[in-house]
């Protein structure tokens, strides 16, 4: 009897111990990591086109290193994303690190064993207030000003395709990649109606900043006076790169003249493509168009199909559509091929998990605007 209590002992405490240590095969190894969830958008949608937006994604908010595994599959439909092997600046490596944990703690991880791709996504770069936090845009501009020696040039555009006033642009010259552009919004008085800030990065990625007249950090333009909208706006406008003078501008007296501003311009977008090509261990800046996978994602994520529906709730196409039978759906502008959506605040009632919820606009200004970092 004594040795079998002993046996059942060592029986017991064995049990006890393979259970405190056993772990799903796919949870991160370290709390640094997460598990992100790829739910198709259609069903052409690749590996590693996801992989390739996922990684625009990542370098938008400083990724500058995709050759040491800090992205990987897990299985059919998993990512496995290590921040502190991708290249990021320390002060945004650490933010992203206590964002992963934010995330891990919601109900849609406990219960999938992950994140969905598409909510990542949105919410690191289409959450404003997340987007600022995580690439170090300060509260105010003069804090950005002030790390900057400006040129006496300036130019004026008074013809934009985004500001429905005038705007006045100065900039820095180029130190190395490292440039900054100053847009102040003016109206047909010259009075100041905001501030508008582009900063190529060290990984040659485009950091953008709005702000009110006071200097104040805000989420988006205001909608009367420019279309600009969010930062994910500008990213998808801008396309990683200084954008050029797209309309003829008028002369300004005290300003550079539109030719001469034109000529700047160009001149600096063509070193910031040649500084952008020096950097091998990113995003790939040869391929232009790669940004657009990160769009996809996002747009397929706020915008979902009955196809990617029930990917991501584990249900049938059939199934979806009696669930949202009565939710009116259309078709996106941009990317037709991802075919009838819904809207993804309309749907989110009818899922079976809650995840963190998202602002209900990526690009324009939001009637709801998240911020998980309070």
């Amino acid at each position: 009897m004594k040795y079998y209590f002993q046996i059942l002992t060592v029986i017991l405490f064995i049990g006890l111990l393979l259970s405190g240590c056993r772990k799903d095969v796919n949870e991160p190894t370290d709390k640094n990591s997460i598990l992100l969830i790829w739910s198709k958008a259609y069903p052409a949608e690749t590996y590693n086109s996801v992989k390739t937006g996922l990684e625009w994604a990542l370098s938008s908010i400083g990724a500058s290193d995709f050759e040491r595994n800090g992205i990987y599959k897990i299985g059919n439909d998993k990512f496995h994303i290590d921040p502190t092997l991708l290249g990021f600046p320390q002060l945004n490596e650490a933010k992203l690190i206590a964002f992963h944990q934010k995330l891990k703690s919601s109900e849609e991880y406990y219960t999938n064993d992950g994140i969905d791709l598409g909510r990542y996504i949105s919410l690191i770069i289409g959450a404003t207030e997340h987007y600022y936090t995580l690439t170090g845009v300060p509260n105010h501009i003069n804090e950005i000003l002030d790390a900057y020696e400006f040129s006496d040039l300036a130019g004026f555009v008074n013809n934009s395709g985004v500001s429905r006033i005038n705007r006045e642009i100065t900039f820095s010259n180029p130190s190395g990649i490292k440039q900054i552009f100053v847009a102040k919004e003016l109206n047909d008085a010259k009075t100041l109606i905001e501030f508008e800030t582009i900063e190529i990065m060290e990984n040659g990625q485009l950091r953008f900043g709005i702000f009110d007249a006071s200097g104040k950090r805000i989420n988006a333009s205001d909608p009367t006076n420019s279309s600009a909208g969010k930062p994910a706006k500008c990213m998808w406008c801008h396309e990683s790169r200084i954008q050029p003078l797209l309309a003829v501008q008028d002369n300004h007296e005290g300003y550079l003249t539109y030719i001469q501003f034109r000529d700047t311009l160009d001149y600096f977008r063509n070193n910031q493509i040649h500084q952008q090509l020096t950097l091998l261990k990113g995003v790939d800046y040869v391929d232009e168009l790669a940004h657009t996978n990160t769009e996809i994602i996002y747009i397929s994520f706020m915008e979902p199909s009955a196809y990617r529906l029930s990917q991501e709730w584990n249900i049938s196409i059939a199934e979806v559509e009696r669930r949202l039978a009565n939710l009116v759906t259309h078709t996106h502008p941009e990317f037709p091929f991802l075919g009838e959506l819904y809207d993804r605040l309309d749907t989110e009632n009818y899922a079976p998990f809650k995840g963190l919820p998202v602002s209900s606009s990526i690009r324009e200004k939001s009637d709801i605007e998240v911020n998980h970092f309070d």
